[in-house]
């Protein structure tokens, strides 16, 4: 470090001199001294006018640690590219925890066993009744997944409805959904597109049934297209347990109840089998609902926990 009074005499110029003068004589050492290579004099001529104009800083005097190199740059390196690229690092970073924390998700998730979709105009539905009664008939299953949708048509439109009518869509042709269960709207604009299969065989044996008598079955029939001209036969694909109410005691509260089996499901013997468990189970079902008036728009039924069936 040089005083103020050496630094005039390195420039060579004095206290009097006029900003001007000072400036022009440092432009002129430094052209002198860059046409001569003369790094040792440029460097002084440079701390010189910096006292001068009182910029000069005292340069901070790096800890001998920060020289221990690792991995091929001294610490000291390490701290400047850290400081001069953390948020980049910090987004890399987010990146690549989000892409272990994806592939860890999907070596670990566990497919569901059994899926029931619920889609219409139903109350919230307590799922964890519904998942109990499924598992009182098939106590093998490790896994069973109830997925609600609400959905009415007068709300198809609106922001909300579409982002409805997208997540129904992926359940019914791309979830592998095993039974659903739908208000009449909701069935009536996606059987007629194939989203369910033919169920009159299963519909035919269980209105014979005598446990089912009380429940008042009705087929649900749609008719798809299969000529040029829009012609089809009409077949049955859902089951109307409207009328009984039945659906109300294992969680699903709804006024329209349909039950239906998905076009995608990969288990179609075992829903089946559930379907017609359920159905026949009406004896131990129905004193658990309790009717509301038909004045009523949604019905609020008094739940309680679904008995355990009989294998």
């Amino acid at each position: 470090m040089i005083s103020k009074e050496e630094a005039f005499g390195i420039l060579g110029v004095t206290s009097k001199s006029t900003e001007l003068d000072i400036e022009k004589r440092y432009a002129i050492l430094i052209k002198r001294y860059n046409a001569e290579d003369n790094k040792a004099k440029l460097e002084e001529a440079s701390l010189a006018y910096n006292i001068i104009k009182g910029i000069y800083v005292e340069p901070i005097k790096e800890d001998p640690k920060m020289q221990k190199v690792i991995f091929g740059k001294t610490r000291s390196q390490w701290k400047n590219i850290w400081y001069y690229g953390k948020i980049k690092y910090f987004i890399i970073g987010l990146v690549v925890a989000f892409i272990i924390y994806l592939t860890y998700t999907i070596i670990t998730n566990t497919p569901a066993d059994f899926k029931i979709a619920v889609i219409g105009e139903f109350a919230a539905n307590d799922t964890t009744i519904t998942e109990n009664y499924v598992k009182g008939f098939y106590p093998q299953l490790k896994k069973i997944e109830i997925a609600p949708v609400y959905w009415d048509a007068a709300s198809e439109n609106s922001y909300y409805g579409s982002a409805y009518v997208q997540k129904i869509v992926i359940l019914l042709t791309a979830a592998g959904e095993d039974v659903v269960v739908v208000d009449r709207a909701t069935f009536d604009k996606y059987a007629a597109n194939g989203a369910f299969k033919p169920i009159g065989d299963l519909y035919e044996k269980l209105v014979k049934m005598d446990e089912t008598k009380a429940l008042g079955l009705e087929s649900a029939k749609a008719t798809i297209s299969a000529n040029s001209d829009g012609s089809g036969t009409e077949q049955v694909y859902g089951i109307d347990v409207s009328k009984s109410q039945i659906l109300d005691s294992i969680g699903i509260s709804g006024r329209e109840q349909i039950i239906t089996i998905s076009v995608k499901t990969e288990r179609e013997e075992l829903t089946r089998e559930f379907i017609t468990k359920l159905l026949t189970d009406a004896k131990q079902l129905l004193p658990k609902v309790t009717m509301v008036p038909a004045a009523t728009p949604t019905p609020v039924p008094t739940l309680t926990p679904a008995p355990t069936p009989k294998s």
